[in-house]
């Protein structure tokens, strides 16, 4: 079996809830990816994380209590960080505007396991991490 790339993670959002759950899937899926998936709740934690932990994917929600998620997004883009955007809304003009702006991807959040397994699939496939196991 080969080994696993180590991959940093860092999830922005206000929903202490969807942290939880999403952490938990992490968990859960540590057989296949090795993710070391840190949550924060607003941009000013964020840009301190990525400045301070640089991750090597950040997951952002498109809306954020505290200012408006775009600096983060420039912060990550300067830094060639890559990044997926979220929302509970299904936004689908403003996540092809964020595409355009060189985000890596866009889910619209969700109670469906199988959105969270595409998500992990997608930080994966950013990190060059291959799942270790083919049934992943």
């Amino acid at each position: 079996m080969s080994e696993r790339k180590h991959i940093r993670m860092l999830l922005v959002n206000d929903e202490n809830e969807y942290c939880e759950r999403f952490q938990e899937v992490v968990d859960l899926s540590s057989y296949c990816y090795d993710i070391d998936c840190h949550c924060v709740e607003n941009a000013k934690e964020a840009i301190d994380a990525i400045a301070k932990w640089n991750p090597d994917l950040v997951m952002l929600d498109l809306f954020l209590p505290d200012m408006d998620s775009s600096k983060v997004l420039n912060l990550c883009t300067k830094e060639k960080t890559p990044i997926i955007v979220t929302s509970e809304e299904q936004l689908i003009d403003v996540g092809k505007n964020y595409l355009d702006k060189g985000v890596s991807g866009y889910f619209k959040l969700g109670e469906d396991p199988e959105e969270f397994d595409q998500i992990l699939s997608r930080v994966a496939e950013l990190a060059n991490e291959k799942p270790s196991y083919q049934q992943c």
